[in-house]
């Protein structure tokens, strides 16, 4: 959950001072971002999750330590 969060704080980094004409402006920026930097902090965090939930799977349980 935290590679997430910090996904999100790069992207709201990234656009802090830009001017946006229209929401258009602003999506093509995220999308941009998007594909240059946060697909692998995305992609991590899901990796992460994935491999937690089997952990949580195998030992019936609904919580796995780190």
């Amino acid at each position: 959950m935290y590679s997430i969060l910090r996904g999100f704080l790069q992207l709201e980094e990234h656009q802090r001072g830009n001017k946006f004409a229209s929401d258009n402006e602003v999506m093509q920026s995220v999308k941009q971002w998007f594909a240059e930097v946060g697909q692998p902090l995305f992609q991590k965090a899901v990796e992460m999750l994935e491999n937690r939930w089997e952990k949580c799977v195998l030992l019936l349980r609904d919580y796995v330590k780190k």
